[in-house]
């Protein structure tokens, strides 16, 4: 009889536990349809710029179950747009760009998430720094509403900003080669002026110039090249006689 009783004042308890769990199932259902997770109820009435009070058990609960469902809901996303083409890739980029600029609530935290996905994968420093820029607010945000958001807003924050990094190394150092490249260019383009000129100031270098790769030397007399005093004409000058002494009585 002791038992019956305490199972009769259980059964409303049970019957209140199981209907508060099914009634929280279909908000979740509905919030993950949404692409929104589910609103905190210590939170609902508090502005945005005002932090919430502290957090309950249950508030914990919810916001990990639609932190889960944010984490799904971009993983599901990132999928599909790995089938998408680049014009497919420019429609839902602007289809969410105007949810954002709509200033949705309930729609701008996964609207931005998504934006921030596809500028990744478009790549580019332009777009890397728009999804940073997207993403930066909602992963620093002290706001309730918006702490299902945070953990794969930091997450995606950080591998968008080390991509971002690389990327502006490789478009320093494509610039570099790109500078190096004009450099040798120009020092090619002098290398053959001097070897024009230096092919015109002797018809008689250019044979010697293909054969032994240096310019010819300047020409000489019949004889060889003439020694030091000797006139151009390969005969060497005869010796100037001394002059001579008077002679003495």
């Amino acid at each position: 009889m002791l038992h019956g009783l305490r199972t009769a004042a259980l059964a409303p308890l049970l019957a209140g536990g199981i209907g508060a769990c099914a009634s929280v199932a279909p908000s979740a259902a509905n919030s993950a349809a949404h692409a929104t997770p589910p609103q905190v109820t210590a939170s609902a009435a508090q502005p945005a710029a005002i932090p919430g009070p502290p957090l309950q058990n249950a508030d914990r609960i919810d916001i990990a179950t639609a932190a889960d469902q944010v984490a799904r809901g971009v993983l599901r996303t990132d999928a599909q747009l790995r089938t998408m083409s680049a014009t497919d890739l420019a429609g839902a980029a602007s289809h969410w760009a105007a949810q954002i600029a709509a200033d949705d609530p309930a729609a701008t935290p996964g609207a931005a998430l998504n934006l921030a996905l596809v500028l990744a994968r478009e790549g580019g420093s332009a777009n890397l720094e728009r999804a940073g820029a997207l993403l930066a607010p909602i992963a620093r945000a002290g706001t309730p509403d918006l702490q299902a958001w945070q953990p794969m807003a930091a997450m995606l924050a950080d591998r968008i900003d080390a991509e971002r990094r690389l990327q502006n190394q490789i478009d320093r150092q494509t610039a570099q080669a790109a500078q190096d490249q004009h450099h040798i260019e120009r020092l090619t383009e002098k290398l053959n002026a001097l070897k024009a000129i230096e092919l015109s100031m002797s018809p008689s270098a250019a044979a010697t110039l293909k054969a032994h790769g240096r310019a010819a030397p300047p020409p000489a007399g019949r004889g060889g090249n003439a020694p030091a005093g000797a006139p151009a004409g390969g005969t060497p000058a005869r010796p100037t006689p001394p002059p001579a002494t008077p002679a003495t009585k």
